[in-house]
């Protein structure tokens, strides 16, 4: 046991919350939120180590028989691609959760300045913490430790470079059919912070579409309908908003009614295989090789065959049909999970609900870290080991990895060092911009504001 003073330097450094011995009911969401987060850490680390590689399933070729591609077990490193529909979902349902229940009880003077109040503030909330956080990564670029930005020849013109890419990327007219559009160029992993705007702004003109229609059966077929409008066009983060709005609501109902469907041994079984099939899907990986290398190569796919010819026409086009089946992994295993206590209870751990609570800068530092540090961390590694070593040739530079026993050794040496650095930086820049970035958001809205006579109160809002 610690003593006192160096839990407290602990807590100082990671930014690690006091325990809490009362939850919100939904703070189960607040924990999956945040191994969502690390799980995409993870997925983008694994490219690191073995570029994509890591992507084919086990048999997928004769030299893919290794364990750590089988199902489930490859979920550790290949079920980014889910986790991102999770984060959609999450933000559906926590957006609306109070709106809801203020339609439900027709307390329309709360909704409608606490509607605008979310607007107002939304943009402000998700974009200025990218723009501080990609403002160190245009140091990261200048000095030739990120690769992919231009690096300019006088650093003035490279903050410009900055500036533009930033206005770019946080102006809300984006064509969302032209992918590269909504990539931020120094940082391409916020490529989801336009489709959360977006698909904010979905669920809350929903809400006010349907905000005086106080029959739950109506209201619902109203959302239906756009969810399945949605879903023809395979607009498939607008349908994740929506079906978290409907996920909002019917818990709102399950709450209210004291009726749960994970009562009694038949239901636990069948949510039980319900999150299982859902971990399965998970692991779905993508459906060719690497469209970088080897000309986008055609692989088998022993186990997830069956998923890529199952594809409806609309979302073959998207990501060669996996993020439908990525969408449906995100959907029934968060949905399944609220019906399982048990489930429940390990996102409400305290090591969770501080993911959570740093899960949006870990999403936008981790990159950075990796790059500022890990990657001269692992190059360390791998140039003290004997090594059969292969060489990846990449848009700007040559890539050199471990390979067998060598590899392991580094990735064994890797994580105990790099884990608490990528935390530590996490918490702080938790702390020291995003939430910041909060009460500026308050501070701008009430400075602009006519009309002060509105008291309300906003669910919290996630940026995931």
């Amino acid at each position: 046991m610690l003593p006192s003073s160096a839990r407290h330097v602990l807590r100082t450094i990671f930014n690690y919350p006091e325990s809490r011995p009362h939850l919100r009911p939904t703070a189960w969401l607040d924990g999956l939120r945040g191994v969502a987060a690390f799980e995409v850490m993870l997925y983008h680390y694994h490219l690191r180590f073995l570029y994509y590689d890591h992507n084919p399933a086990y048999g997928s070729r004769e030299d893919t028989k290794q364990w750590w591609r089988l199902p489930y077990i490859r979920n550790f490193y290949h079920s980014g691609h889910a986790m991102v529909n999770v984060f959609f979902l999450i933000s559906g349902f926590v957006l609306t959760q109070r709106a809801l229940t203020l339609i439900r009880t027709q307390n329309l003077d709360k909704l409608y300045p606490s509607i605008s109040s979310a607007i107002f503030r939304r943009a402000i909330r998700l974009y200025l913490p990218c723009i501080i956080v990609t403002f160190f990564g245009m140091f990261l670029t200048y000095f030739g430790m990120k690769e992919n930005p231009e690096v300019k020849e006088h650093f003035y013109l490279q903050i410009i470079d900055w500036a533009a890419a930033c206005g770019n990327f946080v102006q809300p007219f984006h064509n969302y059919e032209r992918e590269w559009e909504i990539v931020h160029k120094y940082e391409a992993s916020m490529w989801t912070l336009p489709l959360e705007l977006y698909g904010s702004v979905v669920c809350y003109l929903t809400v006010l579409a349907v905000a005086r229609i106080t029959h739950t059966v109506k209201r619902t077929a109203i959302v239906l309908v756009l969810t399945w409008f949605a879903a023809v066009q395979a607009n498939w983060w607008s349908l994740n908003f929506l079906l978290g709005m409907l996920f909002a609501d019917f818990m709102i109902w399950q709450g209210k009614t004291e009726k749960s469907w994970s009562t009694g041994f038949t239901a636990k079984c069948f949510w039980g295989v319900v999150f299982t099939w859902a971990l399965y899907v998970a692991g779905l990986p993508d459906s060719r090789y690497s469209p970088s290398i080897a000309e986008g190569e055609q692989y088998d796919l022993p186990g997830f065959d069956w998923y890529y010819q199952h594809v409806p026409e609309s979302w073959k086009d998207v990501e060669s049909g996996g993020r439908f089946w990525w969408m449906i992994s995100g959907i029934t295993m968060t949905v399944s999970i609220s019906q399982l206590p048990l489930l429940r209870r390990v996102f409400e751990t305290r090591f969770c609900q501080y993911l959570g609570r740093i899960s949006f800068m870990l999403y936008l530092v981790h990159n950075y870290v990796f790059e500022g540090f890990g990657q001269y961390y692992k190059s360390w590694l791998t140039g003290i080991v004997d090594h059969e070593e292969v060489l990846v040739e990449t848009s700007s530079k040559t890539i050199r990895f471990a390979k067998g026993n060598s590899l392991l050794f580094v990735y064994i040496c890797f994580w105990p060092v790099m884990l608490p650095v990528l935390l530590a930086i996490a918490g702080q820049v938790t702390k020291y911009v995003d939430d910041p970035s909060i009460t500026f958001s308050k501070w701008l809205e009430g400075k602009v504001i006519e009309d002060d006579k509105y008291e309300y109160e906003l669910a919290p809002t996630t940026p995931m």
